[in-house]
């Protein structure tokens, strides 16, 4: 049992932090320690990704084989067409297909292009996403698991706004043979829910991700996304809130 936070004050500024790796498939994406004065700890953490498809940076100061993670992390985007969160249990070889791990994301909606020149609906597209990567489920794609290695487990509403921080924790416990998931936001300036968006049984077997890491991930969509913190507990240890 153990607990980390980073509020990336330690870091050098003007590049990346030097105990976080690029983790799935490399290159096209890049972080920088940035200084900003609405910063709990005076600087944040800035990802961009330049190329299309799903990129991750693991933190290495987590050490890797714990039966549970739990991460925290407050973050927000510069575009309300963002895709951003965090990766737990994540592991892969760096390419394509190979990618483990669950991810919890702000997202911009399935209703996006429905909303778009709907003042009214807008604020619908604002979602929470939550999904499961595992290499096996490739050759389950069909009906059931339509993206292959990625599996879609939810997209709840949850009104986050570009250039607004918001919260983020998510808890992934290996228990009775399979992954189990919990997840939730909530706006920066509001409490904490005492509820979970997401209480996922059974999501995949245990194995996924079984020496996996955590960290940041996206895809490429517009803007640009920034972390101020990002805490872990392992084995059943809360993330903490600095």
């Amino acid at each position: 049992m153990a607990q980390y936070l980073t509020d990336f004050s330690d870091y050098p500024s003007g590049g990346p932090p030097a105990d976080w790796r690029d983790a799935w498939i490399p290159g096209g994406h890049h972080l920088e320690v940035r200084e900003a004065a609405d910063a709990i700890g005076g600087k944040l953490l800035r990802h961009q990704i330049d190329v299309n498809n799903r990129r991750a940076w693991a933190w290495e100061q987590v050490p890797r084989g714990s039966s549970c993670y739990e991460v925290l992390a407050r973050m927000r985007s510069s575009s309300g067409d963002a895709r951003f969160g965090v990766i737990v249990r994540g592991d892969g070889e760096g390419e394509r297909g190979t990618e483990q791990g669950v991810t919890c994301e702000c997202f911009k909606g399935a209703n996006h292009a429905l909303v778009e020149h709907e003042a009214p609906k807008l604020e619908q597209r604002q979602t929470l996403f939550l999904i499961a990567y595992n290499p096996d489920g490739e050759a389950q794609r069909g009906p059931e698991r339509p993206h292959g290695v990625a599996k879609v487990w939810g997209e709840s509403f949850f009104p986050w706004q570009p250039d607004d921080w918001c919260w983020l924790r998510v808890r992934v416990e290996a228990k009775g043979g399979a992954l189990q998931v919990k997840a939730k936001a909530w706006r920066d300036g509001e409490a904490e829910p005492d509820w979970w968006h997401y209480d996922v049984a059974d999501v995949e077997p245990e194995h996924v991700g079984a020496n996996g890491w955590v960290g940041i991930t996206g895809q490429r969509e517009p803007g640009i996304r920034e972390y101020d913190i990002f805490s872990v507990g392992t084995d059943g240890d809360a993330a903490p809130l600095p």
